[in-house]
């Protein structure tokens, strides 16, 4: 399970004691913050593992694998929507070759998500059809 660290501890990880350091006493001082962070933090985590805990349902039970399998379609429509958030509408062209190109990248995603065990798409396949301004 993840749980978010607060910023202050990210940076007392990220930063070496010595550079946080200043002066002769220092030292101390801050080894004793991060030790009483680092043990507000377990105390933190144990309290939210155990509301969690509490407020999960029972466990349900499956007569076969098969149960917990994800529909293709969903997968694909997944995968389409991340590359939509990450590639820019720019990424594709302008005017009328992009929404073409954009269309026929993500029909060819979905090909490749619905093919079979041996089955092969290569580069020059997912090029195709796109057009090149």
């Amino acid at each position: 399970m993840y749980l978010p660290i607060p910023g202050e501890e990210v940076a007392s990880l990220l930063i070496p004691a010595k550079a946080q350091t200043k002066g002769p006493g220092a030292t101390q001082a801050s080894a004793r913050k991060r030790q009483s962070t680092a043990k507000s933090h377990r105390r933190w985590s144990r309290n939210q593992q155990k509301e969690i805990d509490d407020a999960a349902p029972e466990t349900l039970e499956y007569t076969s694998l098969t149960d917990l399998a994800t529909p293709i379609a969903r997968v694909s429509a997944f995968s389409q929507a991340v590359f939509k958030k990450i590639l820019p509408d720019e990424f594709w062209g302008s005017g009328e070759t992009q929404t073409r190109n954009k269309a026929v990248f993500l029909k060819k995603v979905d090909h490749f998500i619905r093919l079979r065990r041996f089955e092969v798409l290569n580069l020059h396949d997912m090029c195709q059809d796109l057009a090149v301004p």
